[in-house]
């Protein structure tokens, strides 16, 4: 149902390094890419619905590919909420 969200979310937050700028940048491109999808289906090209819906998803892997050495994950990341710990 969330047609793998969750993952992209962890993605970002790994490639954006904890700064606000660069998740929103990669939030964006992201965005792009779902957009560009939706308009190669509208488009005369006979593209497979299957790959229009890959896109995204392959070029998250290809961003990962290219800068995942460089990047960390947040350490608040995988620490679950405690309402009042803070």
């Amino acid at each position: 149902m969330t047609h793998g969200m969750g993952f992209l979310a962890i993605v970002v937050a790994m490639l954006g390094r904890g700064r606000l700028r660069w998740v929103v940048a990669i939030s964006l491109i992201y965005g792009v890419f779902v957009a560009a999808g939706t308009a190669l289906q509208l488009t005369v090209l006979a593209l497979p619905n299957d790959i229009v819906t890959m896109l995204p998803f392959v070029a998250v892997m290809v961003v990962l590919i290219l800068f995942a050495r460089r990047s960390t994950l947040p350490p608040a990341l995988a620490v679950p909420y405690v309402r009042g710990a803070r």
